[in-house]
């Protein structure tokens, strides 16, 4: 599990870098490293844990209780602190991007709403460091792209997230972030330039 740290971040989240990780491993899912690291909480000062707990980002289980099986993060508060937009809210601005009606061996392009949502919030608890605006300019960028070839070869929506352990999504997202010039799309009254409706 590879998480990225970035100090200037850590600060206008008011978190220090043990909290960071440890709300960062428990909103993750923990596997068997993290909860051999955080079994005896050696390495951290109880009282920043009790900080999480005041600010109902942790809470445990079982009362007073500070084993890492019995912790658990309110998804939602950790998201609002790291300004991380629940998928929830944006899901289907982002679904209807994507074409209708038009085919890729033989399937919608457009498919699978509830399958995207899951590989969504998948995808941004591997990759917190993709916002919300920067998966909407990557997924527009690409469409763009493909569209300027009649959609040939275009992914289906849910493969465009996540197949196989691949990830275009995640490639375009590397390309907004360090301003790799790609065609940009025009929106023009909800349709994207071109004719095609989105």
């Amino acid at each position: 599990m590879n998480i990225e740290i970035k100090t200037d971040q850590l600060i206008s989240y008011g978190l220090t870098i043990e909290q960071y990780l440890l709300c960062m491993f428990l909103y993750r899912g923990l596997n068997e490293e993290s909860k051999t690291y955080y079994k005896t909480f050696g390495t951290i000062d109880r009282g920043l844990i009790d900080i999480l707990f005041d600010r109902k980002i942790l809470r445990s289980v079982s009362i007073n209780s500070y084993s890492i099986d019995n912790l658990r993060i309110n998804e939602e508060n950790f998201l609002k602190l790291l300004k991380i937009e629940p998928v929830s809210s944006w899901m289907e601005k982002w679904f209807n991007l994507w074409p209708k009606g038009i085919k890729s061996g033989g399937y919608y392009v457009k498919t699978d709403s509830h399958g995207c949502k899951t590989k969504l919030i998948k995808f941004i608890k591997n990759n917190p460091q993709y916002t919300k605006d920067i998966i909407m300019e990557a997924t527009e960028r690409y469409l763009f792209t493909k569209s300027l070839d009649g959609y040939d070869y275009t992914s289906l929506a849910p493969n465009f997230i996540e197949k196989n352990g691949v990830s275009m999504l995640a490639g375009e997202c590397e390309n907004v972030l360090n301003n790799i010039s790609t065609p940009k799309p025009e929106i023009v009254q909800g349709e994207l330039f071109g004719g095609n409706e989105l």
